[in-house]
């Protein structure tokens, strides 16, 4: 994926339009439309800093090609995948392991037996008494 693709799809992802992206990174908006089209191979030093600020990642995730965004840098920039974890946290154990139990059967993982428990008991609808 080049430096225009990942730079259209981490707006995207932020829900951010190019001109939202232009006002927050200082830079004009014509040229992250040239950016994300392809037709600048070799942005300035500047402005790469100030796309990788704006969006929340590190100048290399928009540089390398295979660069990955190791877990604390998509923390960082995931607002959405920053709002689970800080909730995950605050869960008690037993809680964990049923979210952990519920991600591994919507991610196709073929959960063991402990596992199929937690999401049963997860996606039961319990019957709250009132005082």
């Amino acid at each position: 994926m080049g430096l225009g693709e990942k730079v259209k799809l981490r707006r995207e992802r932020l829900g951010w339009s190019q001109n939202h992206l232009a006002k927050v990174a200082g830079i004009p908006q014509p040229t992250i439309w040239r950016l994300e089209k392809g037709e600048i191979d070799h942005p300035k030093a500047n402005t790469l800093v100030a796309l990788a600020n704006a969006l929340a990642v590190p100048v290399d995730y928009l540089l390398q090609e295979d660069y990955e965004i190791l877990s604390p840098d998509m923390i960082r920039a995931d607002p959405d995948l920053r709002a689970m974890v800080g909730a995950y946290a605050s869960l008690s154990e037993e809680d964990r392991r049923i979210v952990k139990g519920v991600a591994q059967y919507l991610t196709g993982k073929e959960p063991g037996r402990e596992q199929q428990r937690y999401v049963s008991h997860a996606v039961k609808v319990r019957r709250v008494r009132k005082e």
